[in-house]
């Protein structure tokens, strides 16, 4: 993504472009980023604040999985889980400012507890319950599957 500072907006562009420098012009309506002189995506303008614009083309086959998860089918997954699972994934959606921005983490859930706990500690008011090595992990305590 490239931003828009003007409206503190992202844009989506190719991956393919990672690291490259573009140049971004605008108007009212449009936002234009070019490589090498040359137009890769024109898109509508938006004035939301700290949102994103992003086409799906844009993203690599691996992040096209996670456009594919919703907040609710996190949840919903999670539910199947157990009640612990659910409480945990609902707390690291709520932790992001864009639900989006927290699925990779919700995916690590998915492999085992310990990966889970690693990748996202549990908040201090539930550490007792988690943790008992200085790894931070309790397999008496961990819900889920591996």
């Amino acid at each position: 993504h490239v931003e828009l500072r003007e409206d503190r907006h992202y844009y989506s562009v190719p991956w393919q472009l990672k690291g490259k420098r573009v140049r971004v012009m605008y108007d009212d309506r449009t936002v234009a980023v070019y490589y090498d002189n040359m137009r890769v995506v024109q898109h509508t303008r938006d004035r939301l604040p700290n949102g994103y614009t992003t086409l799906h083309t844009h993203m690599p086959a691996q992040h096209r999985e996670y456009a594919r998860w919703s907040p609710e089918r996190f949840l919903r997954w999670a539910q199947s889980i157990g009640d612990d699972t659910a409480e945990m994934i609902r707390m690291i959606l709520s932790r992001r400012k864009h639900p989006e921005q927290a699925f990779k983490v919700c995916m690590v859930q998915g492999r085992s507890p310990s990966a889970f706990l690693q990748a996202f500690p549990p908040p201090l008011h539930l550490k007792d319950q988690y943790c008992t090595d200085r790894r931070g992990y309790n397999p008496e305590h961990a819900s889920g599957t591996a």
